[in-house]
Formats: structure tokens, sequence, C-alpha cells
């Protein structure tokens, strides 16, 4: 037995089948042993077996792929466990290292330079070596049987210290899954989502390994109830405060996000703790501890202060809302541009990527939608737009003006997935279908050399999309408005949630346009809609003189609009004094009421000489019934 085997210099446990000699003293294969992808044996001959042992026949392809699936499982059982037998590709003759080995990203195969094995396997794209490298590690390490969605992850990871915590820690691995999970149907940023949640969750890390002085620290010994006040020091850190509370944060959200993550990491970790035989009771305790202390301290000493802090900013904070006028001047240059449009000129990648800017510029201004919704369309998005009238919407048009029949018949609906997976229409207005059915045509997007893969509407010559504000913004630049700088699609949502509450939309009417912005009624209310100075100066304001004045009961079941302002010049009592009556109703008692007050006030002042002089009263005075 010591003689047929070479044993890892690095585990000694685990080991490989030394290749055996022949009659003609070659060295040859005869004592490969594969695994079996269904059982798990170790078998001489796959073919034979599976149909002896499990009744099915594949071919040699199909054979030569489940022998490496079913080594590469058997591989990671033994690196996980560091014994047994290392099945791999080519056997080498002296020494080796176990760790040195590992797994093809595309055929599972296991060789000692994936990198070199990549450039010759047909399964694999080309990437860099950091890339194949990180794919090869995360195919060893547990729960990798969703790895080629985070491979797409991978891919946007930068090449420094973070990056290698995250390919030595399988939890920090598992948060990019859940979020690749999160935002499966969301090909554009799922991607980012999960690197970037991945690169937070890395950061929070370091700091603990700082934090407890311990270097090797990983994240789920981190998540524990002894390390809680290093958690809440590293929420802090992360927050990029200068003091002890977050009064001085530059990222005060980021507490409040690290709260959520260690929740969710710690729900990840009870999951699998739970479905082990026997049962962590310990590890399971320690988690409902600290699920217990994220409840209760973490909310207090942590999201609590964060939250009052990001309040107390917004207060201090002026928001820029874009103005009419511009709007108006950006749309105006829009539609005059897009009328100019005429398919008969030849198209190159220059005009394409015009009529992309100037058509994701007009989608974006006119839905208020979110930049990477409109981004996201994609050719099927187009292909399935709403062209005609459904039989149901041709009964209710019975009911709309000429003028509602007209919108009906010019306007084109795409359906596409917003925020969270909802459904998000998108009104195409008659100016720009004649661009999108450009963009869209295969022989334009050929002459635009634009890849074929790339199904993206408005896209690239690479892989991606182009992108809409700055295209939005570019159109500014061309409309020559003053307020450019500041539209964007977060800051044209906020413009159209602030003047919608002028409207007093009904119930239902609030709930369409909150169904087209696609959010709910919580996050328009508290996000996006600023509260209006002309409703505290003047709807606010007459409300406070009524309850003043004590007029309350005369205007009884009046809203406040049906309280009229009678001119447009400020109007003073009988004796000008030198505050203002800032509103006037057609109630014919307000101003004798108003001049009593004025009157008592008058005599009981030490006049002066800027005080004018009392207009001759012919009433008596009476004190007046407030």
């Amino acid at each position: 037995m010591p003689s047929e085997i070479q044993r890892a210099a690095d585990i000694p446990d685990i080991f490989i089948r030394k290749l055996q000699k022949g009659k003609n003293k070659i060295k040859s294969a005869r004592n490969t042993r594969n695994a079996c992808y269904f059982c798990e044996r170790l078998v001489h001959h796959l073919g034979p077996h599976f149909e002896a042992g499990h009744n099915k026949t594949y071919g040699p392809d199909e054979v030569e792929k489940l022998r490496k699936k079913g080594n590469h499982m058997h591989n990671k059982k033994v690196i996980s466990g560091q014994i047994g037998e290392l099945l791999i590709s080519r056997r080498p003759d002296g020494a080796f290292d176990a760790e040195s080995y590992g797994p093809c990203p595309g055929c599972f195969d296991w060789v000692s330079d994936v990198h070199r094995h990549s450039k010759k396997c047909k399964h694999v794209k080309s990437a860099s070596r950091s890339t194949i490298v990180a794919a090869s590690k995360l195919l060893t390490g547990p729960g990798s049987s969703k790895t080629p969605e985070l491979l797409e992850a991978l891919e946007e990871l930068q090449n420094d210290d973070l990056k290698d915590i995250i390919l030595n820690d399988s939890l920090i691995q598992e948060v990019g899954r859940f979020w690749l999970a999160r935002n499966v149907k969301n090909k554009l940023n799922r991607k980012k989502y999960a690197r970037d949640h991945m690169r937070f969750t890395a950061r929070f890390l370091s700091k603990m390994q700082e934090l407890t002085g311990h270097p090797n620290l990983t994240l789920s010994e981190a998540i524990k109830p002894k390390y809680f006040t290093e958690m809440l020091d590293a929420a802090k850190v992360l927050s990029k405060s200068t003091t002890n509370d977050y009064a001085s944060s530059k990222s005060t959200s980021n507490a409040i996000k690290l709260g959520l993550e260690i929740g969710h990491l710690v729900d990840r970790i009870s999951s699998v703790a739970l479905q082990q035989v026997p049962r962590d009771r310990e590890l399971i305790e320690d988690l409902q501890c600290v699920r217990d202390l994220l409840k209760s301290d973490w909310n207090t000493f942590a999201s609590r202060q964060a939250r009052q802090e990001l309040h107390h900013k917004k207060a201090m904070k002026h928001m820029q809302i874009p103005s009419p006028n511009d709007i108006a001047s950006v749309t105006r240059h829009l539609t005059n541009e897009l009328n100019t449009f005429r398919r008969e000129d030849p198209p190159t990648k220059e005009t394409f990527a015009h009529w992309a800017d100037y058509a994701m510029a007009r989608l974006l201004l006119f839905n208020k939608r979110r930049s990477g919704e409109i981004e996201g369309l994609t050719l099927e998005h187009y292909q399935n737009r709403s062209m005609g009238i459904a039989a149901i919407e041709e009964h209710l048009m019975k009911a709309l003006s000429e003028h509602e029949k007209k919108l009906m018949a010019d306007q084109e609906l795409l359906q596409i997935l917003g925020k969270n997976g909802k459904p998000a229409p998108v009104v195409v207005p008659p100016d720009v279908r004649p661009v999108l059915a450009f963009l869209a045509d295969r022989e334009t997007r050929n002459k635009a050399e634009i890849r074929p893969h790339n199904t993206y509407l408005f896209a690239s010559t690479g892989k991606r999309p182009k992108e809409a504000v700055p295209a939005l913004k570019r159109a500014c630049a061309a409309a020559h408005v003053k307020g450019g700088l500041i539209m964007n699609s977060r800051s044209i949502r906020i413009y159209c949630a602030t003047l919608s509450q002028m409207l007093d939309l009904p119930t239902n009417q609030k709930e369409w346009l909150l169904n087209h912005l696609g959010h709910s009624e919580a996050v328009h209310n508290q996000h996006y809609r600023q509260h209006s100075g002309l409703v505290e100066k003047v709807h606010i304001t007459k409300l406070l003189l009524i309850q003043d004045l004590g007029l309350t009961c005369d205007f009884q079941n009046l809203s406040l609009d049906n309280i009229k302002v009678e001119g447009k010049s400020p109007v003073y009592c009988t004796y000008q004094c030198p505050f203002v009556c800032l509103f006037l109703c057609k109630n014919k008692n307000f101003l004798e009421l108003l001049d009593e007050m004025c009157s008592i006030w008058h005599d009981d002042r030490v006049p002066d000489e800027t005080h004018t002089t009392p207009v001759t009263r012919t009433k008596p005075r009476r004190t007046p019934s407030i």
C-alpha cells in the first residue's frame, strides 16, 4: 500500500494513487478510479457502471462530463474533511500539495494550474488569472451549487485586500449569493449589488479583525455575543465618524445597513446550524443571543442614533428640485430634435449613439422613471410592447374625451421589471416611436457595431447599455438650461411627487401615480415628496389665522382652497397697523373684528412718530368676542 500511493506534502491524510508500470516499464493509468455522479462510489469503468448499476446509457461525451462532475463532488469532500484519495486529471511523479489543485470553473476537472488549463478548455470564457483562480476557489467552498451566478460578481471585484478576505471566507460568499438570489431578474445590476455587499461585509470583517486583535478572525467567529461591543465600534468606523457619535459621520446610513446585513447573516448561519445532525446547541444559543442584541442594543446605540442624524441632515439640507421652466425647455429641445429624425439616413456608430441618447433622455424625463429601469430596456421588452387597444379598453374609451382618446391612440406602453421585481410601465410618446424602431432594427445594430449578445435596446458597443443620466445632462447642456447639473432621475421624481400634491388627487388617482413611479405611498411621502413652501405660506397660514381669530365655526365644511384670498396686495386694518393681515375672506364680520382687535392693541401701545394716525371711528369700542 505505501508504494502505491503518494501523500500530499501539506495535508498527509490526502493522497493520490501512483501510476503503475506495465510490462514494457512504461507508466500507465491502469489503476485509475473515478467517482460515480449518482452513487459516489469509486469505480474503474463508469460507462458499464451506469448501465449495470443505474440502468442508464450515455454516450462518450456525456460519460466524460459526469466523470468530471462526480470527481469534483468527491474531491470537495476530501478537501473539506482533509482526508481521502484525490482524483485529479494529471497525477504527478513526485511530491505535491493538495491545496495547489482545484477545479476548472467550466468543466470541473481538477488540475494544478487552472488558468493555463482554462486557455484550452472550451467550457471557459477568456478571463484574467485572478478571476479564474477566484472562481476555482469558490467551487471548492461550501454551498457552491450556485457558484455560476456568483462568478458574475467576481468579475467586478477589485484586486485589493478586501478581495482576499472575500475569497477566504465562505460566509461572505453567502452574502453575494443572497443578493444575487434577491435580484435574479435584474441582470443589469445584480453583479454590482452582490459585489458591493460583499465588499461592505469584508470591510466590516477587516475592522473586526483590527479591533479584536485577531487577524485570522472569520465572519462566523466575529458574529458572537462577546464581540458585540466591537461590532458597535465597527459600525461607527464604517459610518466614517470622527467622534463617538454619528453627528460627524459622512456615511451615516452604513450603521443601519450593517445591522440589517448582520441580521441576514445570523439567519443564514442559523438555517445551516439547524440542518446539521447533531445540532450545535451552543452555536444556536449564541445566534439567538446576537439576534436579541440586534433588536435591543443595536437599535438603541446604532440604528436609532443614525436615523436621527439622517433626519437632522435632511432637515438642514436644501433639496434642489429642477425648475418647471428648465423641465419645459429640455422637453421642447428633445421633442424638436426627435422630430427631425429620418429613417433614410445611413446608420453608423455615431448616429446610433446620438439617437439612443435623445430617446433615453426623453423617456427618462417623460416617465420620471429610475435611470436603471430605462437602461434595462431590452429588445424583448420592445417587441412585447402594447400597441393596440384591448377589448376592455375599447369599451372604457366611450367615456373619454376626444383629447383623451387621441392620447390613448398615440401612446405605446412598455412593461419592464422595476425595483424589487415590481412591474414598471414606460409610456412611449409618439415622437420617440420611430427612433426606438430604428434602434431595435437588426441591420441598424450590425452597422453600428453592436455586439449580437448585447440585447439592450439602448446598447453600447460593449456588453452593457448606455447610461441614462449622462444622456439627460447632455440634453440639458444642448438646451442651455441653467439647472442642468441638478437634473437626474431622483430629482425629477421628487419634482413629480412635489408638484402632484398641489393637484389634490383622489385616493384612486394617487394610487395610479404610485404604481407608475413604482414605489409605495410611505416611500412617496417620506423620501420623494417635498413639503412645498407655497402650501406652508398660503394654505397652512390660512388655517392658523382662522384658529387664532376664532373663526373656525364660520368656515365649517370648507376646504382651504374654498377660503379665497381677495386681491393680490397686502390688506391693512383701518388703523394701518404694522402687522399685515395675510388673508381676507368673504365674511363681512372679519374686517370689523380685526379693527376691534387693532384698536385695543393701538390704545395700549406707546405712541411714536412712525405710527400712522388712526382713522376716526364712529362706532364705540367693545371687547371682541373671540
